[in-house]
């Protein structure tokens, strides 16, 4: 039995859960999750048309409500310090980052250079 195997074994067996996560606290990164349902698909177009764009990193509002899930789960790090409110600075977590260059066939945009930038707040 296989780590993703218990972790649903878990949500399945706990009344009313959700969602089962395997995580390092040390470096705050999910390393794998169970969830009831599928990712929302607003997640997958995020990180589809950073892949396909090459953007690991890149800037937008702080709060943009996009990327709060993302953050929340450890795949996307919010800058910090002293920076504009509305170009506030994100990267996506390393293997995060690695896994969809190698999977970048299952998340493809097609058309990304005609796709005004999503992040930038004057667009």
């Amino acid at each position: 039995m296989d780590v993703t195997e218990i972790l649903n074994e878990m949500r399945i067996e706990a009344s009313g859960c959700e969602l089962v996560a395997f995580a390092d606290l040390s470096s705050r990164m999910m390393l794998c999750v169970s969830p009831a349902g599928q990712r929302p698909q607003e997640e997958l177009d995020v990180l589809a048309y950073l892949v396909t764009t090459r953007r690991r990193a890149f800037s937008a509002e702080f709060n943009d409500r996009r990327l709060i899930p993302l953050v929340s789960k450890g795949w996307l790090q919010k800058g910090g310090g002293t920076n504009r409110v509305l170009e506030w600075p994100y990267v996506v977590q390393k293997d995060v980052w690695e896994f969809l260059v190698a999977n970048e066939d299952q998340f493809r945009v097609d058309n990304a250079d005609a796709i005004p930038d999503p992040f930038n707040w004057r667009a």
